[in-house]
C-alpha cells in the first residue's frame, strides 16, 4: 500500500497508453483508490504503436473519450494534459465530449504532440478548457479537409504563452489564435519555425505583437549564398509591432540575421536580449566582434540591461567561451551585462518565471 504522503510524488505524472488493457487498468486502479487521481498533476494519454495488433491506432480517439469520461471529477488537480500521437478526423468525437473536457477547469497547460487533428477539431479541443493559459503545438499537422463541423469555441481562448515547433507549414491555426481573445493575452511566445517574409507567421506576429512580452524566434543559421538583402530578404523579421517587449531571444542565427532582426525592434523597455551559440572556436571570434559592434550601435537597445548566451557546445569548451564572448563585448564597449550559461541548467521556458 502506498504511504499517502507519497501520493503526490508517485503519481504526479501519469502516462496512459490509450490501449484497452492499459485504459482499464488505470481507470480500476483510479476507482479503486480515489485519492490516486487527485494526486495526479500531468496526465499524456499516447496513442497506441501503430503496429500493434491488439489496438488499431484509430481506436484510441474513442478509447480516449471513454477515458475523459471517466474520469470527470475524480482528477481535481489535474493542471496539465498532454495528447501524443493522436490521429482524430471528428468521426468519434460527440459534443458530449468537449462538455467533460469542459470539467476539467484546473488544466492550465495542453501540449498537443505529434497529433493529426482538423482545424475545427483541434480548435474545439484547445478551447475546451476554461482556465487554459498555455498551449505547445509540436510536430503535429492539421488534416487538409474538416469532416465535420465544430463549435470553434466553448470558452474564450485567452492563453498566455504560445510554443509551436517543428510544422512543415505555417499552420491556419495562427489566423484563429490571432482572431481569438490570445491577441490581447498573449504575453509568451516561441516560434521554432523557419521564418521567411510574407508568410502567415510573419502576418501573425504583426498581429499579436503589441501584447507580447517574452518572445523567442528561431532565425537561420546560414546566410545565402550569395547573400543580397535588398534581393533576397529570407529569414528577415520585423518586430516593430512588439513595444512591450522585455526580453528577446533569437536562436540559433547567424550574425547578420540577428542585427538585421534587432535594427526593426522598436520596444523602449526591452531589458534581455538572448543569443544561442551551438559551438565556440576562436575561428568565429569576428562574428561576434561584427554583432557586439552592431548592437553597440542600435539606439533601440541602449537601454539593454543583460545579453545572455546560451551555449548548446560541448562543456570542455563551456570556460572558454565564456571568457572570450565576455571579453568581445567589453571591447566593443556593450555596458550592459553579458551572461554566458549552458542551455542543461536551463529550465523548460514555461515553467519559468
Amino acid at each position: 500500500m502506498w504511504n499517502e504522503l507519497a501520493l503526490p510524488h508517485i503519481f504526479r505524472i501519469v502516462t496512459v497508453c490509450l490501449d484497452a488493457t492499459d485504459t482499464k487498468s488505470f481507470l480500476d486502479l483510479i476507482s479503486d483508490k480515489p485519492m490516486i487521481g487527485h494526486a495526479v498533476r500531468e496526465l499524456a494519454l499516447l496513442s497506441p504503436d501503430p503496429e500493434d495488433d491488439d489496438t488499431p491506432f484509430y481506436l484510441s480517439t474513442p478509447i480516449m473519450h471513454e477515458t475523459m469520461k471517466m474520469l470527470v471529477g475524480k482528477m481535481s488537480r489535474l493542471r496539465v494534459l498532454y495528447l501524443i500521437s493522436i490521429y482524430d478526423t471528428g468521426e468519434h468525437s460527440p459534443p458530449e465530449l468537449f462538455r467533460n473536457l469542459s470539467t476539467f477547469r484546473n488544466i492550465e497547460r495542453v501540449e498537443i504532440l505529434g497529433c493529426r487533428f482538423p482545424l475545427s477539431l483541434l480548435q474545439a479541443y484547445v478551447s475546451a478548457f476554461p482556465g487554459l493559459r498555455s498551449l505547445v503545438l509540436n510536430d503535429s499537422d492539421e488534416e487538409e479537409k474538416d469532416l465535420l463541423p465544430f463549435r470553434s469555441e466553448v470558452h474564450p481562448l485567452s492563453i498566455e504563452r504560445l510554443r509551436i515547433r517543428c510544422l512543415p507549414q505555417p499552420p491556419p491555426v495562427l489566423s484563429w489564435l490571432a482572431s481569438s481573445n490570445s491577441k490581447m493575452t498573449l504575453k509568451n511566445l516561441r516560434l521554432d519555425v523557419d521564418i521567411i517574409p510574407n508568410s502567415p507567421i510573419q502576418d501573425f506576429l504583426r498581429q499579436i505583437g503589441p501584447s507580447l512580452v517574452e518572445l523567442d524566434l528561431k532565425l537561420p543559421e546560414l546566410l545565402p549564398v550569395p547573400y543580397n538583402k535588398s534581393l533576397d530578404p529570407e529569414g528577415e523579421v520585423n518586430l516593430k509591432d512588439a513595444t512591450q517587449l522585455l526580453s528577446l531571444t533569437l536562436r540559433p542565427a547567424h550574425s547578420v540575421y540577428i542585427l538585421n532582426t534587432l535594427s526593426t525592434v522598436a520596444a523602449p523597455r526591452l531589458a534581455q536580449l538572448k543569443l544561442t551559440v551551438l559551438e565556440y572556436d576562436s575561428t568565429i571570434d569576428e562574428m561576434y566582434r561584427k554583432l557586439a559592434l552592431g548592437i553597440q550601435s542600435l539606439q533601440a537597445l541602449r537601454f539593454l540591461e543583460e545579453i545572455v548566451f546560451i551555449y548548446k557546445g560541448s562543456m570542455e569548451y563551456f570556460e572558454e567561451a565564456e571568457a572570450a564572448l565576455k571579453t568581445i563585448f567589453v571591447k566593443a564597449g556593450v555596458r550592459c551585462t553579458v551572461t554566458v550559461v549552458h542551455s542543461s541548467s536551463l529550465k523548460r521556458w514555461w515553467l519559468s518565471g
